[in-house]
């Protein structure tokens, strides 16, 4: 029910002034309960008073729009809907005391601030877009701030100050940081199917609940529930491809002859077999335009492993000593010699707290997975076939593996919240003519952990 936007029932009454200046127009409420609804159309402001409002004394009023709108409605329980704004409109919304509610809906302008005063008010906000600014100032006593289809060009900023405070988001995009705010009361925080550049939450004292699902932060976006008996429940949701760069993965190998008082670097390792890694451009035969990290893993097995790793931490949102459910997706091309488009390589997804890291004697020290045997931090993926665990789909069209693999055993975070997930293949020399191993570019890598009871 957060999520639906629900206009209230009740009888309302009183009047709204309107006060217009060269930049400004101003909707001034008094003290009964005000309810109106102000659209937007064709440099006009459409002004109508419901549930026995009236406007400047009438029914319904039409103003020449200003930039900058503001709708202060004092006291009593009042409800105002404002719609189809388009342009470089700033808005201000006052709430006022008493139990009030404020809808915004389908537009897209510069900047709004809404504000609650005392009483248990609700902001609802959707499908629309805001390039500057949007902050939600609830107020006092017990508030709920819903946001669906919301892009936030410049984040936002939710800020409740005493009171039970309820925020959901839903379908939320915003860049730069976000700010969630809650009060010293329990607090409820749910986020699903959004993005965010980074997130930084502070629901403060009190037994609080967050609830985060289907959600991407490209930065560090920690929950903090503060003093109190917390339940926070987050999927952390990362999703990397490689247009700016490694993105927080590194490269690795193994099952090839190491001896580690020789010291040799994973680049040693790489260049010794005439293998390759880094960022580089999809080859000029893949009619895709995209950047990857390019991995092509020689030894003298065949079953040289070469991987990319990226570390995660209790700063995206991991709870330590937690089991989490696995899920990767994503997107490669295999440049492979022979007509199979993924010829010459098997794939493993699957993560560990421990960093990994070649062993003196060149396994790797976590276990990797088998068709026979997948019990292992990294789960074998096959190479182009689906199975139960893993979903392939080949475009001819652009030479594009899309994959969906599902880790079958829990990923455990050590006592720091931390782990390490891992995308890589096996590479087999003997299935490809001349030993030649094919190149592997990773265009797009998604992990999806999700905490389990």
């Amino acid at each position: 029910m957060l999520f639906e936007s629900f206009e209230s029932r009740v009888l309302l009454s009183g009047n709204v002034s309107v006060k217009i200046t060269d930049t400004q127009v101003r909707f001034i409420g008094d003290a009964s309960s005000n309810a109106l609804v102000i659209a937007y159309s064709a440099n006009q402001l459409l002004v109508t008073g419901t549930s026995g409002t009236t406007i400047d004394g009438k029914s319904s009023r039409v103003y020449a729009a200003r930039d900058n709108v503001s709708v202060s409605l004092g006291d009593g329980d009042d409800v105002a809907t404002l719609q189809r704004f388009s342009g470089g409109f700033n808005l201000g919304v006052d709430l006022g005391n008493g139990n009030d509610a404020v809808y915004f809906k389908r537009s897209n302008i510069l900047a709004a601030d809404f504000f609650g005063g005392t009483g248990n008010d609700r902001a609802d906000i959707t499908d629309s877009t805001f390039s500057k600014r949007l902050r939600v100032f609830a107020g006092e006593q017990d508030d709920v701030t819903a946001m669906r289809g919301v892009r936030a060009r410049r984040g936002l900023d939710i800020t409740d100050t005493a009171g039970r405070s309820t925020v959901a988001l839903k379908q939320v995009s915003a860049s730069e940081t976000s700010w969630v705010s809650g009060s010293d009361r329990p607090d409820d925080l749910t986020i699903l199917d959004s993005d965010f550049t980074a997130l930084s939450a502070k629901l403060k004292k009190g037994n609080d609940r967050a609830y985060v699902r289907g959600t991407t932060f490209a930065q560090p976006s920690p929950i903090d529930g503060g003093e109190g008996t917390n339940d926070i429940d987050r999927e952390v949701a990362l999703s990397s491809t490689f247009s700016s760069g490694s993105d927080g993965w590194s490269p690795g190998i193994s099952n090839v002859s190491y001896d580690a008082s020789m010291h040799q670097t994973v680049g040693d390792l790489y260049r010794r077999y005439g293998g390759t890694y880094g960022i580089t451009h999809l080859p000029s035969g893949t009619p895709l335009d995209a950047e990857a990290f390019l991995v092509n893993a020689r030894g003298d097995s065949f079953t040289t492993f070469g991987y990319l790793a990226k570390p995660v931490d209790a700063l995206a949102g991991l709870l330590p000593n937690t089991n989490y459910s696995a899920q990767f997706r994503g997107r490669v091309v295999v440049d492979s010699p022979l007509s199979d488009a993924a010829a010459g390589v098997d794939f493993h997804f699957g993560g560990s707290a421990v960093k990994p890291r070649i062993l003196d004697g060149g396994s790797l020290n976590l276990s990797i997975g088998t068709p026979d045997s997948q019990q292992t931090d990294l789960s074998f993926a096959g190479s182009g076939a689906s199975s139960p665990a893993t979903t392939w789909h080949y475009d001819a069209a652009t030479n594009v593996l899309s994959y969906t693999h599902t880790h079958p055993t829990p990923i455990r975070t050590g006592s720091d919240g931390g782990l390490y997930v891992v995308a890589g293949a096996t590479f087999n020399s003997g299935l490809v003519p001349g030993g030649a191993t094919p190149n592997v570019y990773f265009i797009e890598i998604s992990v999806q952990l999700t905490p389990l009871p």
